[in-house]
């Protein structure tokens, strides 16, 4: 574990199926995963900023409220999914907002990098559609980063999609590996 598990300092949480396997088989499968995960986020004090749920993996992008409840959230969604899975978790930087920013977007454009949808708003097990101008989700809070990007939600929701959109032109644009 590369992880700083410490309150306030965003995680990027790659999990996989045991041996590299199939994580997901089917959209019933997804949407449990998402039940899991929101009552184990909100039992551990973990705040989720995005999600990608691919097929042989998924990406989080979140933040602990107290010390040691990335790993305790992380524990909890595999008690609670009854499987087996392999994570490893990467501390981004305390103050390094811009970081947290280019990571969310890596994890909301990995759905388009897999092949899985040709643009990110197009790709239901993603969290890209709670943050730009789409639907709200309730799963997701937002990073301090990403309520710094507007005065309200219609104008940082404009300016994430922007964000979001210039990172489909740029090739090194997934800052989380």
């Amino acid at each position: 574990m590369a992880c700083l598990d410490l309150p306030g300092i965003a995680q990027h949480v790659v999990q996989c199926g045991p041996g590299r396997t199939g994580r997901f088989d089917s959209d019933d499968d997804r949407a449990g995963y998402l039940r899991e995960l929101a009552a184990a986020a909100h039992a551990e004090y973990c705040h989720l900023h995005a999600y990608a749920l691919l097929d042989r993996h998924a990406h989080l992008l979140l933040t602990p409220v107290a010390p040691g409840q990335a790993i305790r959230m992380m524990r909890a969604l595999e008690r609670r999914l009854a499987r087996p899975f392999a994570w490893r978790c990467h501390s981004l930087a305390p103050f390094d907002d811009g970081a947290v920013l280019a990571c969310q977007r890596g994890i909301e454009l990995a759905p388009v990098r897999a092949g899985l949808a040709p643009r990110p708003g197009r790709y239901r097990w993603a969290s890209y559609a709670g943050n730009a101008p789409s639907v709200s989700d309730p799963l997701l809070q937002p990073h301090r980063a990403w309520l710094a990007l507007g005065r309200d939600a219609a104008a940082r929701r404009r300016a994430w999609a922007a964000f979001v959109d210039a990172g489909l032109r740029a090739p090194d644009a997934h800052a989380c590996r």
